[in-house]
């Protein structure tokens, strides 16, 4: 999928809002294939693209173990470091919410927020895509 700016704008905005309500660092939208669609927040000194792939894969590895244990697929991947934390969840069957946030925002807290927005960010990225598959009128 490609953004149009006000489709790019829009998801910025509601990244915007969950990185408030969460505290947490940055979030950044990728779809499955580790593509980085859009991000916002202190993403500066970050390898974006490879995070992006990085995290991809690791959810994909995540949705395999699942099946192990019966499930479909595990909506969420958390990974704790001594100061800085990951948490991917799934927005819907293409793209994926990458949040960093340090020791100071409790893990739970940007699991709650993110459940909150994944919904909105899934309605705006359904827009998008909706707009993308009409047909576009005659000149």
């Amino acid at each position: 999928m490609t953004l149009r700016r006000e489709d790019r704008q829009q998801l910025e905005r509601l990244l915007g809002d969950f990185l408030r309500d969460s505290g947490a660092l940055c979030g950044v939208i990728l779809d499955r294939g580790g593509r980085c669609l859009t991000s916002h927040g202190l993403t500066h000194g970050l390898d974006l693209t490879s995070m992006a792939a990085l995290a991809a894969g690791a959810y994909a590895s995540t949705k395999e173990l699942a099946k192990l244990v019966g499930e479909a697929e595990f909506s969420v991947l958390f990974q704790q470091g001594k100061k800085e934390h990951l948490l991917v969840s799934l927005i819907d069957t293409e793209h994926l919410l990458l949040v960093v946030f340090d020791d100071r925002i409790p893990a739970g807290l940007v699991h709650s927020c993110a459940k909150d927005h994944v919904t909105q960010l899934a309605a705006a990225l359904e827009g998008t895509r909706q707009r993308q598959a009409s047909p576009k009128p005659p000149l």
